[in-house]
């Protein structure tokens, strides 16, 4: 097992440092825990390449959309407490969403029935990120003009975007098919509503302090920001900073009005690792329990009907159903990578990723920091250097 080990993490080091001199990467953390152990651990490159600053433990990371099993994490918490129910219409929680419209072939029609908390949870809801059909550029415009009010100093919060989104027609309608979009935010406020607490508040007192994520929340504080990585675009064949934001998404150094559950957070290597060991724990990390074990073991499954699943398209997502805000892993022959049927997880815009596997007791934490990259035969490389280990 020891040279098993040794052999994996040189091949990692080789992988990553690979993308790293062709100048894709300007860095990059990783662990790999397996059975308790941090097998793997490292950190390559730099978090700021001008300052010529390295990549630590401790650098911190946007990690975007791998905020999602976070918000995963919150939304069972509140439905193990019986405070949110999985099939009722969000509604009873958010009445702006009652009487939704679809978009269908340039007209508006009512929604055949009610988004449920669990078409949030699955993606099916028919909420979209901005795009360019007619129901994503609804939202774009919507985006647009938020974006504006924030940039002139107003403070919209999390509630009251949400209910900006329930003006938005849908895509389909709800449980018709799968898409990814802003639901997880939607779910934000429904976590907000019954908690009687800012996301940002509930998410430190029931999640972040209890596990000890010293370094993670929905911006940076002053006296931690100089451990900040900066964001890089790939332009021209460079990597520079990239200073632009999209989603209302800040540029994380002041508290935001706006608390995203869906793409906001920022973290480190070691805080998310303190995460996902409680996931692959079954809820339970250290002497601190999160959740039940049917909660963890209800985000194993997939809960994509086979129609719903076949819009699942992202290159990363083959072979993998959908569940609970995250991939779960199905199908080898279609993955290409090695793994084991029900582990589960997520990536970020900027290239962070995570997989869960408690089957085996192992899991996967790797941060990145450029928007917009997204390398399916990077993580394929990755997941089976992990699993050559067992």
């Amino acid at each position: 097992m020891e040279n098993r080990i040794k052999q994996a993490n040189q091949s990692i080091i080789d992988v990553l440092n690979l993308e790293i001199e062709k100048g894709q990467l300007p860095g990059a953390a990783i662990s790999i825990i397996y059975k308790g152990q941090n097998v793997i651990n490292n950190c390559l490159g730099y978090s700021n390449l001008e300052q010529k600053k390295q990549v630590t433990q401790d650098s911190i990371f946007r990690i975007y959309s791998m905020s999602k099993p976070i918000a995963a994490v919150a939304a069972m918490i509140q439905v193990e407490r019986g405070l949110i129910d999985i099939y009722a219409p969000i509604q009873i929680y958010l009445p702006e969403f009652k009487n939704m419209q679809v978009c269908k072939d340039g007209k508006l029609e009512k929604a055949k029935r009610e988004i449920l908390v669990k078409d949030l949870l699955d993606m099916t809801s028919g909420i979209v990120y901005p795009d360019i059909d007619e129901a994503g550029l609804h939202m774009e415009e919507l985006f647009t003009q938020l974006q504006t009010r924030l940039n002139q100093g107003e403070r919209i919060t999390t509630l009251e975007i949400c209910n900006k989104i329930a003006n938005i027609p849908l895509a389909f309608h709800p449980g018709e098919r799968w898409r990814y979009g802003l639901g997880v935010d939607v779910m934000g406020a429904i976590i907000e509503v019954t908690s009687g607490m800012r996301l940002s508040e509930f998410y430190a007192k029931e999640i972040f302090n209890p596990l000890g994520m010293q370094d993670t929340g929905f911006y940076v504080e002053q006296e931690k920001q100089e451990r900040l990585s900066v964001l890089y675009k790939y332009e021209d064949h460079l990597l520079k900073p990239d200073e632009k934001r999209h989603l209302c998404l800040t540029k994380c150094l002041s508290a935001p009005s706006f608390e995203s559950a869906g793409a906001g957070i920022v973290s480190t290597l070691r805080d998310y690792n303190q995460f996902a060991q409680m996931l692959v724990n079954y809820g339970t990390y250290r002497d601190v329990k999160l959740l039940s074990r049917k909660s963890v073991e209800l985000f194993t499954q997939n809960h994509l009907t086979r129609k719903q699943l076949a819009a699942v398209n992202f290159e990363t997502s083959i072979g993998y159903g959908y569940g609970n805000f995250m991939r779960v892993y199905q199908d080898l022959t279609l993955a290409g990578a090695l793994g084991t049927v029900g582990e589960f997880g997520w990536d970020g815009w900027s290239g962070p990723y995570v997989t869960i596997n408690p089957f085996e007791n192992l899991t996967i934490v790797m941060m990145l920091q450029r928007g917009g990259y997204t390398n399916a035969s990077l993580i394929r490389k990755i997941r089976n250097i992990a699993y050559s280990i067992l």
